[in-house]
């Protein structure tokens, strides 16, 4: 099963490594949509098997998290069918996003191996587009077709899973050398820097330091040296000219101009937070909106202009509803403050507090970082937390960790000691 979730991850998220998420192979149809067929079928194939003695104990809470926004999602959905006269395709092309969480109860039925191989899969071939990247970058050729952004070609593979990687090889969650780790972690940053990914280059710092003073046991001469360093190369960086410090001036800037420019957009920052005040402001104006979102209507139903700030549609409008910039527009758009309530309040939370109380194993740990730092420091610039895709790889770490194998036939002693990403079927 490694090879067919490694390919719905990539088919469901970093199509953008093809140039875009449409292809005309055979028929013309969206890469995203392929890995969620291909996922149905696993999923079918999966439930037709015998499930695994596991104790999924502290998956209750997060399994009656999904089956609360679900319950709301259908009361939504309800309310635009039979109200606000939306399409039933409309519907269902909205809820195809969620359909990943349904992972949840995929866990019995999965092999610790596959998951391992699988997470092997993910780290070789994000270092890989990494590279590629890089050599668009300096060579100034264009071998993905992947849009040039910021004066280089942006992570495009997207940080959901890149990221991802980088907390697990700081960690030590893989069984590589202690070169190829480091190795590997140059490249995945290195990558950031040169693109100036500002929130995800400065995401890597806050939890590589975090790592460093929380993860194992006490706070070691090395675990001391290490961030010393890291804290002397953040700081070098700094100084020195380079897109990501560019990058790091025009935020200051756009802050500082958005305070006294009457409130008109000059960058980056000041587009996403005009953004969401804009979006904030329609809602609570309509007090129907403000409680179930404006809907599942898709963006070429929508008539209407109602937001001027956002980005730029393929007509040369302004994107409505389906922004990516930020997770909180969607969220509160589509779903209104109750439905962000429900997903943040309940499958968030449910999911932080699993990690959480597995944060002595080092995937425990890796994954609690990753999905704290998803919603805490990289909802501001990114969607990806807006959709069920995010889920697919936490939900799979969630079969290696101690809590879910309680119950498997080894030694505690033998399970505690064994690298996280070394169990076995």
């Amino acid at each position: 099963m490694a090879f067919p979730l490694t390919a719905i991850l990539f088919l469901s998220q970093a199509y953008s490594f093809c140039g875009s998420n449409l292809s005309t192979l055979f028929f013309s149809h969206q890469y995203a949509d392929t890995g969620l067929v291909l996922y149905i079928f696993m999923l079918i194939v999966m439930f037709l098997h015998k499930p695994q003695k596991l104790d999924m104990r502290l998956l209750h809470p997060v399994k009656v998290g999904i089956l609360l926004f679900l319950a709301f999602f259908i009361v939504a959905a309800i309310v635009d069918l039979l109200v606000n006269d939306v399409k039933f395709s409309s519907v269902v092309r909205v809820f195809r996003q969620w359909i990943c969480l349904s992972a949840v109860w995929m866990i019995p039925y999965l092999k610790p191996r596959d998951v391992v191989k699988t997470l092997n899969y993910v780290m070789y071939i994000s270092v890989f587009i990494a590279l590629v990247y890089l050599y668009e970058f300096y060579t100034d050729t264009d071998l993905t077709g992947a849009y040039r952004l910021a004066n280089g070609t942006r992570a495009s593979i997207p940080w959901s899973v890149s990221f991802l990687v980088f907390v697990l090889l700081f960690n030590n969650c893989y069984r590589i050398s202690s070169f190829l780790k480091w190795l590997f972690i140059a490249i995945i940053v290195f990558e950031y820097f040169m693109t100036g990914t500002r929130s995800i280059f400065f995401a890597c710092v806050i939890v590589a330091g975090l790592s460093l003073l929380f993860n194992g046991k006490g706070v070691s001469t090395n675990k001391i040296m290490i961030l010393a360093f890291s804290l002397a190369a953040v700081g070098i960086v700094l100084s020195t000219e380079n897109i990501l410090t560019e990058r790091l001036f025009s935020t200051k800037e756009d802050i500082s101009a958005l305070q006294g420019n009457g409130r008109r957009v000059g960058g980056n920052m000041s587009f996403r937070l005009l953004m969401l005040e804009e979006r904030m402001y329609y809602l609570n104006q309509h007090p129907q909106y403000a409680v179930f979102g404006i809907g599942n209507i898709q963006e070429s139903d929508l008539k209407q202009q109602l937001f001027h700030i956002g980005l730029k549609s393929k007509n040369g409008g302004v994107t409505q509803l389906d922004t990516g910039d930020i997770a909180w527009v969607l969220l509160f758009l589509r779903y209104g403050y109750l439905g962000t309530l429900i997903y943040i309040g309940t499958i968030f939370f449910s999911m932080i507090r699993l990690f959480f109380q597995n944060r002595k194993s080092p995937l425990g740990f890796t994954t609690l970082l990753y999905v704290a730092s998803a919603l805490l420091l990289l909802s501001y610039t990114s969607s990806v937390i807006a959709s069920s895709f995010f889920w697919i790889v936490p939900i799979l770490i969630i079969r290696l960790l101690p809590s879910t194998n309680f119950r498997l036939a080894m030694p505690k002693k033998e399970f505690r000691n064994k690298p996280a990403l070394q169990a076995k079927s």
